[in-house]
């Protein structure tokens, strides 16, 4: 499972807190709920057509966005193999400070 950190102003993060809490939810699952439904469609559970409908009129819904399917064991190893290949970021932020 991936991390994500999130910045965002302190009455915003409150007040999406209070939404999940209303929810019976943690602010993770409230946040994954909420960015899974900006790409799903689950148009039989109200809470969710409430956010689509939200989500739509802020042009931040992914309409018709296929699923990804995980790549094949070899196309994973290919790119784990090459993932290493390039600058190191480390490198390249001393690069930019001389």
């Amino acid at each position: 499972m991936a991390q994500v950190t999130w910045r965002a102003p302190d009455e915003l993060v409150e007040r999406v807190q209070h939404l999940a809490a209303a929810d019976g939810l943690s602010m993770n699952a409230f946040l994954s709920r909420v960015l899974a439904l900006a790409i799903e469609s689950d148009e039989d559970d109200p809470l969710a057509a409430r956010l689509r409908n939200r989500l739509r009129a802020a042009g931040l819904l992914a309409e018709g966005m296929p699923r990804s399917e995980r790549p094949n064991a070899l196309a994973f190893q290919r790119a784990q193999a090459s993932a290493g290949a390039g600058v190191a970021v480390a490198d390249l932020v001393s690069a930019l400070r001389e």
